[in-house]
């Protein structure tokens, strides 16, 4: 349906390999090398549940052949490729979930930083980040050592939801009204005991 919205997303699976993923509603296309993947005669199409309304705001981050897709109304969910005409959207089954995301509350942003998948600002929590256990994509589970999962709150005077997170040397959470970044301090890891904001 032409009428329809659509959004384009890049993914890069190697050196030889990448795309062009064409979200619309409830499903998504995938093209390469400037034509669309096709399945005999009719276009490849991946399912989802993101309707017209969400696909503006899908959030992402990608490692390897891996992209984490975030949305508020959606649980997190991974895109996994394996082939030009083998792709599978999953929900992430997490190791100690917060008790908050459900329904819309959901994390609104994704990035990856010190090997951990770093999420941000649900409805009810805002300015809040969540960091997996290191070297993991799953755990949650919260902890005080230095690899256990964290979570941590921008402390403000005003309202300042994350619209987006960003990585680097440190994490940038982008609000409405600033910049936040987000490191351990003295150039040490970020940890659950060890953070400036």
């Amino acid at each position: 349906d032409s009428t329809k919205e659509s959004r384009l997303l890049p993914f890069v699976a190697s050196a030889l390999s990448s795309y062009v993923l064409e979200f619309r509603h409830n499903y998504i296309r995938v093209y390469t090398n400037g034509e669309q993947i096709m399945d005999g005669d009719d276009p490849y199409e991946i399912t989802t549940t993101y309707t017209e309304s969400d696909i503006a705001n899908i959030d992402y981050c990608q490692e390897g052949n891996t992209m984490y897709l975030v949305h508020p109304d959606h649980a997190p969910a991974t895109l996994v490729w394996t082939s030009d005409t083998s792709w599978s959207l999953t929900t992430i089954s997490f190791t100690s979930t917060p008790a908050s995301w459900t329904g819309s509350n959901y994390p609104k942003s994704v990035t990856l930083y010190q090997q951990r998948l770093v999420f941000g600002g649900t409805n009810d929590k805002p300015q809040t980040i969540w960091g997996t256990k290191s070297g993991s994509r799953t755990d949650l589970t919260l902890g005080s050592l230095d690899d256990d999962a964290y979570s941590f709150t921008i402390a403000t005077d005003t309202v300042a939801p994350i619209l987006y997170l960003t990585s680097g040397k440190t994490i940038v959470a982008h609000t409405y009204l600033n910049e936040f970044t987000i490191a351990g301090s003295s150039d040490n890891p970020l940890t659950p005991s060890n953070v400036s904001i």
